[in-house]
């Protein structure tokens, strides 16, 4: 994989990924290419990388906080941050999020872009985090090393 920055895109459906979105996780994702016995965490294959979650909700704001229907986002997004995303190595930053967004007038999704693409393009441009990247490439190199004898699947 060349990017260095990784950016999911959807909208929240019934708490979670769309369906669709989870089956590319589950084709592309794949064992040997992006993940392998001993290699997921902090040892992953994409060690020091970004991924960014930008959502859409049908919710508002207050429906996922912490004393609202859905709970807070982190709950709601536990599993694909921790069990997808950190789990290949990847640094996973705060998602952007833009609640209620089929009730929003056009100034406020106007404004849910403009943010977006702030965020967007601070978090590319962050200085610190390309020259903790470059600094992790040896490691980085090192994690993507054979392990095909260690593998779950390897002949017996």
């Amino acid at each position: 994989m060349r990017a260095d920055l990784l950016v999911f895109t959807f909208p929240l459906w019934w708490g979670g990924l769309p369906a669709i979105v989870k089956g590319w996780f589950d084709r592309v994702f794949a064992y040997g290419v992006a993940y392998a016995d001993g290699k997921r965490f902090d040892k992953g294959y994409f060690i020091g990388r970004r991924a960014i979650l930008g959502l859409t909700t049908g919710g508002t704001i207050e429906r996922f906080s912490a004393g609202g229907s859905y709970g807070e986002m982190a709950h709601v997004l536990h599993s694909v941050r921790r069990c997808v995303l950190e789990y290949l190595g990847l640094v996973v930053m705060e998602p952007f999020v833009a609640y209620a967004a089929p009730r929003v007038d056009a100034a406020r999704r106007n404004q849910y872009l403009h943010r977006w693409e702030e965020f967007l393009l601070m978090t590319a441009g962050d200085l610190e985090w390309q020259t903790r990247l470059r600094a992790l490439a040896d490691t980085a190199a090192q994690n993507r090393l054979p392990v095909e004898e260690k593998a779950w699947a390897a002949q017996r």
